[in-house]
């Protein structure tokens, strides 16, 4: 077996020297358990090639795998490129997925991972790919500064058939995770863009949940942010959430941990159709002049009517007073 895995190595190696591809034309290579092979320049399996992999492959630059080829095994593909950001083109299931490169490595089609998705030196960016955490499966060694960037479509998707909670490590620009706790089985993505709300002061983010079960889902999920994602006059105080799929608000608590790390957890769960955006705004009392008319001669005492161009949009408390130089009552509407 020691034999033939140095043959493997050799040949590896000559044909990434030599800008072929490494397995084609039906070739099947099987990396057995307790073996590591090292690919200094890209791994290209193409025309119906095979890759079974128990051990290790430790890829220095890019790694494609075409439409005809094969993917399997339970072992681990381990990126270590040193000169720039490295390309994964594997639309399949990998087992362990070990990130060791610091410029991080970007996804050119959607991938799963069954056993572990591990941040150990750098970022996974989704583009406008997506990669899915299975059911037994986690993301480990994530942080501020190691996290899944989802700067596109993509999303980092949690697939669970029970009742689980799991911990998201997003973000865009900076480190913007989510923890959600699903009562049922579900499949559902999360995103999240530098955007913030242009109606009210918010934190600069839009999250992004994705329910691609079209199973209607209750979640119970936290939200983080930093401090530099706020934006200008945003107050930690008198928080809502913001669902602008149905402009409904929910009031929430506000904290902050050990960390530094911003967040809050809504009090009640968050139920999801289909798709959800998410914004955390301040919503303050605001007073707007509308101009009033009497409709036709000698109204009802006691009645007047407010006339505007548009209707009145109400989205938390609002204050409405009706006055004049004497007088003035308030109304509240919630």
């Amino acid at each position: 077996m020691n034999t033939i895995s140095i043959f493997i190595l050799i040949l590896l190696t000559a044909n990434c020297a030599l800008g072929q591809s490494v397995i084609s034309e039906k070739v099947s290579i099987h990396v057995s358990e307790g073996v590591s092979i090292k690919i200094p320049d890209n791994l290209k399996v193409s025309n119906s090639g095979v890759l079974t992999n128990k051990g290790v492959i430790d890829v220095k630059k890019d790694a494609e795998f075409d439409g005809s080829s094969e993917y399997n095994g339970l072992g681990k593909i381990r990126m270590t490129g040193t000169s720039g950001m490295q390309f994964l083109t594997l639309n399949d299931t990998v087992n362990i997925l070990e990130i060791r490169n610091s410029d991080g490595l970007e996804l050119n089609e959607n991938l799963s991972i069954s056993s572990i998705l591990d941040l150990a030196e750098g970022k996974v960016f989704c583009g406008s790919s997506s990669v899915s955490v299975l059911e037994d499966a986690n993301v480990s060694n994530y942080s501020t500064d190691k996290y899944v960037v989802t700067n596109s479509t993509g999303v980092l998707e949690f697939v669970t058939q029970q009742s689980k909670s799991y911990f998201v490590p997003i973000g865009n620009s900076s480190f913007n995770p989510i923890k959600a706790n699903v009562n049922s089985s579900s499949r559902i993505g999360y995103g999240v863009a530098d955007t913030g709300n242009s109606t009210y002061k918010s934190v600069e983010r839009t999250w992004n949940i994705n329910n691609n079960d079209n199973v209607e889902q209750n979640l119970s999920l936290s939200f983080y942010w930093l401090a530099s994602d706020e934006e200008e006059g945003f107050e930690s105080e008198d928080l809502f959430l913001l669902s602008f799929n149905d402009s409904d608000t929910t009031q929430i608590e506000s904290s902050k941990s050990e960390d530094g790390v911003q967040f809050f957890s809504n009090e009640e769960s968050i139920n999801v159709g289909d798709n959800l955006k998410v914004n955390i705004v301040n919503i303050s009392e605001q007073f707007t002049e509308l101009e009033c008319f009497k409709p036709f001669p000698n109204p009802t005492k006691g009645v007047l009517n407010i006339v505007q161009p548009n209707s009145l949009s109400i989205l938390g408390k609002t204050t409405i007073k009706v006055y004049n130089t004497r007088y003035y009552h308030d109304w509240f509407c919630m």
